[in-house]
């Protein structure tokens, strides 16, 4: 099972998820007893109270354990474990909270990090006494509660900034540096989580309007029309590379039957899924 987040907790309505306002969510996350997919749909921050996660990339391995910051840009896809004593702090953020911060408080960016960035913050006592603040202030879900929770958090990057000043300017300025190309990038990499438009504004979290301008804009096609192109180009990828069977192909680019997507193949290639294999595996 792959889930994304924080989709995953807004579909469900969880308590647990606070909606500080549409840039900045935040919730207590603890122990899962089983190893599990992720894939974020916003940028995020984990701060670990106790406990440990085991997170594995495409790239590699590593273990974010108590009192450190785990930083990661939007897109990233992992597998994720927590030990049974785990307890973390789950910060969730998009481009425009970037944005906004890195202008208000005018800060020189340099480098690029798109790696999950880990910073130890247990030998200080003022980020302690900050996360410990933030802590309590979750469970209270009044406005002026929310908008302090804004301002500490706002708190926890400067003082984070302060720690470790390269890996934080490295991360922002990675975000900034591909804002324009995030909806390209999203969509792309979670192919095999669309099987409809419906599901492309939801992985966004766009409303339908804003989603189909948005697209426009960026690819000059419509939703709809640029699905079937990408799922036609895995087909073909994945028939002339491997030696899955039709209906598997079928499948895994998001169609319900094979016959379905036979009758699709062909007008896009104007021929059948077995010929073009023929034609083209080597």
């Amino acid at each position: 099972m792959t889930i994304a987040v924080p989709n995953y907790f807004l579909e469900r309505e969880e308590s647990s998820l606070i909606k500080i306002n549409s840039q900045l969510y935040i919730k207590h996350t603890k122990n899962y007893p089983h190893k599990i997919s992720v894939r974020n749909t916003m940028h995020g921050m984990l701060l670990v109270l106790s406990g440990s996660k085991k997170v594995q990339t495409n790239e590699k391995e590593f273990e974010l354990n108590a009192h450190q910051a785990g930083l990661f840009t939007q897109g990233n896809y992992f597998m994720s474990e927590n030990d049974p004593s785990y307890h973390a702090i789950a910060i969730y953020f998009d481009d425009t909270f970037v944005l906004n911060f890195v202008r208000k408080y005018t800060l020189d960016l340099f480098g690029s990090s798109r790696n999950i960035v880990i910073i130890p913050y247990h030998e200080n006592v003022l980020l302690e006494a900050l996360i410990d603040s933030i802590e309590k202030g979750i469970d209270e879900s009044n406005i002026y509660q929310r908008e302090l929770l804004e301002l500490k958090i706002e708190t926890l990057f400067l003082e984070l900034l302060q720690l470790d000043p390269v890996k934080m300017k490295a991360f922002f300025q990675h975000i900034l540096s591909t804002s324009s190309e995030r909806m390209r990038y999203i969509l792309e990499e979670n192919l095999d989580m669309i099987e409809k438009v419906e599901d492309m504004y939801k992985l966004m979290r766009m409303s339908s309007s804003l989603f189909h301008k948005t697209f426009f804009e960026i690819f000059k096609t419509s939703p709809k029309s640029w699905l079937d192109e990408q799922r036609m180009k895995k087909a073909a990828f994945l028939l002339s590379s491997t030696q899955k069977s039709i209906m598997n192909v079928a499948t895994e680019c998001g169609y319900t039957t094979a016959s379905w997507f036979i009758v699709q193949f062909k007008k896009y290639y104007n021929m059948t899924p077995k010929q073009y294999r023929v034609k083209n595996q080597h």
